[in-house]
């Protein structure tokens, strides 16, 4: 009867062991084929399922080079997946009652410079920091500029440049991406606990979980074992980043696996509650703003966001630095997470997530679809709407102007942005909420903005309501833009033919009306040139954070553009409509006056004489 059993024990081994190898070889064929197709030099990635061992699968090399592969204990840069450690840090004072997460900055960190106009009667408090509902602008690349030689404190890095740390709505009411305030809330936790910021992480977390190859410094261990960061092909030196504790984690896979299984455990590692459940489900779960308290699910937690797949909510968070870019997912009830990193950009990491989240949902049931009754209420809040939160002052004119809509009819509802998305179907979730079809969890409801009045809230994005005819406008004035500049230089082309060949030349009015034309159309193309110059740079930072040939190119660009629309519009007023054929004169009339309207926009957008030093 042993041997029977034993037997039996060993074929139900031998059964697993074949299934896991098969499901290896799978992962690793996809993981080379993703490498290849987005050409990132490489991956790494750690899967973790409650009660199984760790399954590490890498591709490509750390180096180039020197041809060293990825391994497990390759270190490479995770980003924004710090703002998890701070959150946990946060929650760990929570616990121990020197931090609450309603307490107001003012009071219990006056030095840090802030300014919120609305602070009488909407404060801005801990979790408005956790849960980036500050209101703050996007972080400036001012904010960035290299200050020291050697990394610099989290207080000295908060004294740069304060100026983006102005509420542009009340705290609260509206949520936008920040990192700001995750570098406030590991300031917090220094000042209450006594302890640098890398200190009371490594006493808390690094060392009970064995993450021995994490930290936040260019180390003589991160050294030896890092994944060299690449731009393309181009390889980039170690960069201190200013705002460290909140996006500046340095760690490997197999560390990061063992935050994973942290995470699933909900704060127990070897038998030792390091943080509490609760503090884990208040992380885990969108509270503290006007979109939560109207009923919306899907939004920012505390330091954590929410993603989905299969109709499971997943919890995690992405992380990006210069030529590097990362993902840790996990779902406490599933048991599985899974955390990837690439020494290079593109869409390595968003493909690789999309194969791994199927792969840990794959055996979840699939949300029952049924048919949806909506009420009249519900159906009068169809229309088209705009964005009023954008995250940053720098792309507010341009996000703003993609429109919105919803559609809401009797028996179903979508909505979908104008350009580039497919209709999201919602379902009825009760009063004015409409919750998202696959996972059940609301996500869209309409409440009422202190500044804005009546809004909708659709996941973390706040929409006002607008009109079809301001709906459509921009993307026609856009698409026209670019359809009376390829008219243009049709015509001058054909002239510079005509020339070529002797004919007669065009008339003088006619010759200053196109050359405005042109003028105007150099200078959006010079701009947009030295856009993706800066993108594609490896000195990103000095070219932008400082006066620099690039930055200053770019604002005497916008200016020519203001000054020429102004000339092209002096000169067409001028013309007279003898001197010109009835072609170039509308062209150049339809020109004039379009220029003429995207200028004044971008005037009072502050997109004119844009200094990005500022």
């Amino acid at each position: 009867m042993l041997v029977r059993l034993a037997y039996l024990f060993l074929f139900i081994w031998l059964a697993i062991s074949k299934v896991q190898a098969a499901t290896t070889t799978s992962l690793q064929q996809q993981l080379d084929k993703v490498r290849e197709m987005t050409s990132v030099p490489g991956i790494a990635v750690g899967i973790v399922e409650a009660g199984q061992p760790t399954l590490v699968i890498t591709s490509g090399y750390a180096d180039i080079e020197n041809r060293r592969p990825v391994t497990a204990k390759t270190q490479f840069r995770f980003g924004s997946i710090a703002k998890m450690l701070v959150a946990m840090s946060v929650m760990k004072l929570v616990e121990q009652g020197t931090l609450s997460l309603n307490d107001r900055l003012i009071d219990i960190a006056p030095e840090v410079e802030f300014t919120n106009p609305w602070s009488a009667e909407y404060p801005l408090r801990v979790k408005h920091l956790l849960n980036h509902s500050t209101g703050w602008d996007g972080m400036h690349f001012a904010e960035n500029v290299k200050v020291a030689e050697q990394p610099i404190s989290i207080s000295q890095a908060l004294n740069i440049h304060p100026d983006s740390r102005i509420s542009r709505w009340p705290p609260g009411s509206r949520t936008a991406y920040n990192n700001n305030g995750a570098l406030i809330a590991a300031y917090l936790v220094e000042k209450k606990s006594g302890l640098p910021f890398e200190q009371f992480i490594e006493q808390q977390f690094f060392k009970p979980l064995a993450m021995n190859d994490s930290g936040y410094f260019y180390t003589d261990t991160y050294r030896t074992n890092a994944a060299t960061l690449y731009l393309g092909n181009k390889p980039l030196p170690y960069e201190h980043l200013n705002n460290r504790a909140a996006g500046g984690l340095n760690s490997s896979v197999s560390d990061m696996s063992n935050l994973l299984r942290f995470l699933l455990e909900q704060g127990e590692s070897n038998n030792q509650q390091l943080l509490s459940q609760q503090s884990f489900k208040e992380i885990q779960t969108p509270s503290g703003t006007l979109p939560t308290s109207a009923g919306i699910e899907l939004t920012f937690g505390q330091g954590v966001n929410l993603f989905h797949h299969n109709g499971v909510i997943l919890y995690g968070h992405e992380g990006s630095i210069r030529g590097g870019s990362a993902i840790l997912v996990y779902q406490p009830q599933l048991g599985k997470g899974y955390v990837i990193a690439v020494n290079g950009e593109g869409a390595a990491t968003a493909k690789i997530h999309q194969i791994l989240a199927e792969f840990i949902t794959q055996d979840t049931a699939q949300p029952n679809i049924t048919s949806e009754h909506f009420s009249a209420t519900q159906q009068a809040m169809s229309g088209f709407y705009r964005l009023i939160n954008p995250s940053a002052s720098l792309v507010a004119p341009f996000v703003s102007l993609l429109p919105w809509k919803l559609t809401v009819r009797d028996d179903k509802a979508h909505i979908h942005a104008l350009l580039g998305m497919p209709p999201r179907p919602l379902s009825n979730a009760g009063n004015e909420l409409f919750a998202q079809w696959s996972t059940g969890k609301v996500v869209l409801a309409q409440t009422q903005d202190q500044l804005a009045g009546e809004v909708l809230q659709y996941g973390p994005m706040t929409l006002k309501r607008t009109s079809g005819f301001m709906a459509i406008f921009p993307i026609f004035i856009v698409l026209f833009w670019l359809l009376l500049s390829f008219m243009t230089i049709v015509l001058l082309l054909t002239r510079l033919i005509r020339k070529s060949l002797k004919k007669a030349p065009p008339s003088l009015a006619s010759s200053k009306l196109t050359w405005c034309s042109i003028h105007t159309i150099a200078s959006v193309i010079m701009a947009l040139i030295l856009i993706v110059i800066a993108k594609n740079s490896s000195q990103l930072t000095p070219l932008v954070a400082k006066p620099s040939w690039l930055s200053i190119a770019l604002f005497l660009t916008t200016i020519w553009y203001l000054l020429v629309s102004i000339w092209h519009l002096f000169v067409w007023r001028k013309t007279k409509r003898t001197q010109v054929r009835a072609y170039s004169y509308w062209l150049a009339t339809l020109f004039a006056l379009t220029n003429a309207f995207v200028a004044l926009y971008l005037l009072f957008n502050g997109m004119i004489g844009i200094r990005l030093w500022q």
